[in-house]
């Protein structure tokens, strides 16, 4: 009952803050798709929408969920914290830049499906998944994060973004293994690791 509790208000909490992020992000991004049009921002701003419906749609209760304050600030941070790469002041989109954006929310989009019911946040065992682009890759989300935010900063290169980005993707990966050392307590998880070699980058990661 105490587990279920301290759950419920790790997850309160992180909520209503990345709630915060999202919504100060969304703004900075619709100001400036307002005076620039500039599609770089319109990827973020849809990616960001469709990850907030499933959020709240796509939810299933876990039969596990990793309760630890410091694991939780991991996820929160690699959830989240991308969330503060903000438009340069300067445009200088690039069609080239811009379709590995694409390619990035694409494979955002097909991992987070392959999920179906089992989206979320921090690590949770809501059943072992291995169809879909689970088949590929262990973190398929992950690798259209990165896809789509290096594509974002390489196209909005400030001081800023660049520090935002070196401190997500520590956060990131350091999720990758946290999530990775918590599912390995089920059996299957383990099975699963052994079949699929390749974490967010095939043959490399």
């Amino acid at each position: 009952m105490k587990t279920i509790k301290r759950r419920e208000l790790l997850e309160g909490c992180f909520n209503v803050i990345g709630a915060a992020t999202y919504i100060l992000s969304c703004g900075f991004l619709l100001v400036d798709f307002d005076a620039t049009h500039r599609t770089s921002n319109l990827f973020m701003l849809a990616r960001r929408f469709i990850f907030a419906l499933f959020f709240i749609t796509r939810k299933t209760p876990p039969k596990q969920t990793n309760t630890s304050p410091r694991d939780w600030i991991v996820a929160f941070c690699g959830t989240y914290m991308q969330n503060f790469l903000i438009p340069a002041p300067e445009i200088h989109d690039s069609i080239y830049i811009e379709a590995v954006q694409a390619l990035g929310f694409i494979v955002c989009i097909a991992g987070a499906l392959s999920l179906n019911e089992s989206f979320g946040v921090v690590a949770a065992n809501r059943g072992i998944k291995s169809t879909g682009m689970y088949k590929y890759l262990r973190h398929p989300i992950y690798c259209g994060y990165f896809l789509e935010a290096g594509a974002y900063l390489a196209q909005n290169l400030t001081v800023q973004n660049i520090i935002v980005m070196l401190i997500w993707t520590m956060f990131q990966l350091r999720r990758i293994v946290v999530e990775e050392q918590y599912l390995s307590k089920d059996e299957a998880y383990k099975s699963y690791m052994r079949k699929v070699r390749w974490r967010i980058i095939p043959f490399v990661y």
